[in-house]
């Protein structure tokens, strides 16, 4: 039993999916009584070291379908000639009925008018609404101002999680790009965000952008319905956190989790917790915490 089997039968061993490896070597009678046994009609390679020897290639690669997915009824559901972990597992899945299933909210993303040099923060809520593990083994963006901060994400069936996208323009005009998913989402496993922004002068011709001496920050509108942008300014790079507490104290938003450069930033509120739910009409903070110190902005939601 290969690597790529093992990993497959520790994942569904509870769920009734039975495994099998067989190498090139092994008695031709053993692969014709496992035919027998299931009443599998489909083509078998019995003698395997013939097609290698054949075709003058490695035994990783064959011009024949040696792996095999097979559902309860004795079809094929899956073959390919070289291992593919990663469709092999979504294919087990939909058989079993673990399929997953991914939305994004929102469908695009604009970050309208932005400072040369001033990095702005949106979020996008991917959830799972499938019965089986949503797995984005890839997200990346294209176009040079956007940049994501994860490069892969698992989500449980029913749950969601934030992905950052940022948007630092470094020349005045608009900018375009996208944010691509590729998940093992059967129906759709490659997604598309498209990604909007321009960059304006924040100063005039010839003067730099000087950093304050202290971190500041501060959030507008306020009081806001249903967003709010909250913004600082970094003196330096260093681990930075931005959380919304209610007036009781409790977590209600992760907003930012790790390094930012020094600089200005400025992430989207969007009125709702960590669950994706609506927050009620009142007053909320936001907590900056850097190792120059933290700092707390009053904000009003009215809805």
């Amino acid at each position: 039993m290969s690597d790529i089997e093992w990993s497959i039968w520790q994942r569904f061993q509870d769920q009734g999916v039975l495994v099998l490896g067989m190498n090139n070597n092994e008695p031709q009678a053993i692969v014709e009584e496992f035919a027998d046994t299931f009443g599998l009609t489909f083509p078998i390679l019995l003698e395997a070291g013939v097609a290698y020897g054949q075709y003058s290639q490695s035994p990783a690669v064959s011009p024949y379908p040696l792996d095999y997915v097979i559902d309860q009824g004795g079809q094929v559901a899956y073959f390919n000639s070289e291992y593919d972990p990663e469709l092999m597992v979504a294919v087990i899945d939909q058989l079993l009925g673990n399929t997953a299933q991914m939305t994004i909210d929102p469908l695009s993303l604009d970050f309208g008018s932005v400072g040369v040099g001033i990095t702005e923060h949106l979020l996008v809520e991917l959830a799972n609404t499938g019965s089986g593990e949503l797995r984005i083994h890839g997200i990346s963006t294209t176009g040079g101002p956007f940049t994501v901060n994860l490069p892969e994400l698992v989500v449980p069936p029913g749950g969601t999680r934030s992905l950052r996208v940022s948007f630092l323009p470094a020349q005045i005009g608009p900018a375009v790009g996208d944010l691509l998913l590729e998940s093992n989402d059967p129906v759709s496993p490659f997604l598309q965000v498209p990604l909007f922004g321009e960059g304006i002068a924040v100063a005039s011709a010839g003067q730099t952008e000087v950093l304050p001496q202290t971190i500041q920050l501060t959030s507008w509108p306020n009081p806001f319905n249903p967003r709010a942008f909250i913004e600082f300014v970094l003196i330096s790079e260093g681990p930075t956190q931005l959380r919304v507490f209610d007036l009781r104290g409790m977590l209600v938003r992760g907003l930012h989790d790790g390094n930012l450069p020094a600089g200005s930033h400025r992430f989207l509120f969007d009125g709702r917790d960590d669950a994706g739910r609506k927050l009620a009409t009142g007053e909320y903070f936001a907590v900056l915490q850097t190792v120059q110190g933290v700092l707390r902005q009053k904000m009003v939601l009215v809805r």
